[in-house]
């Protein structure tokens, strides 16, 4: 093992610190050409969550099915009854409650389409239904 001088070890010092300060360099390039590009994917996603009625980026990156529906306190309100939510998609269960199902054969409504198929089966046709678990 051979012992080395002073002036050799300061020298290979100097020499690692270039190289460091090299290395630091690139790293603060590249640190900064990420931050550029993350700010350039971020307005792209921003454009692709603008939402078109409201001209406002949505926190959550996804777009209103249906922009107007949102009432001026930040809620959703059914069209029908103008009852609000705080979620759209507790509005859109609720909206489904609205719709009906009418049997053109007599005068009664089903709140689900499977219903109102059942009904006609059994009340128009004389089908008898069977439980499938005996």
């Amino acid at each position: 093992m051979a012992v080395k001088t002073k002036k050799e070890v300061q020298a290979e010092n100097s020499e690692l610190r270039e190289r460091l300060n090299m290395v630091q360099t690139n790293f603060d390039k590249l640190s900064n050409e990420h931050k550029i590009l993350k700010a350039e994917l971020i307005t792209e996603k921003e454009k692709h969550n603008r939402c078109t009625n409201r001209d406002k980026i949505l926190e959550s990156g996804k777009v209103l099915k249906n922009p107007k529906k949102k009432s001026s306190t930040g809620e959703f309100k059914c069209d029908q009854c103008k009852k609000e939510f705080d979620q759209e998609w507790k509005m859109n269960a609720h909206e489904r409650k609205h719709k009906r199902y009418q049997c053109d054969r007599c005068d009664q409504s089903f709140e689900y389409q499977d219903i109102l198929r059942k009904h006609k089966l059994v009340s128009h046709e004389n089908t008898k239904l069977y439980c499938h678990f005996y």
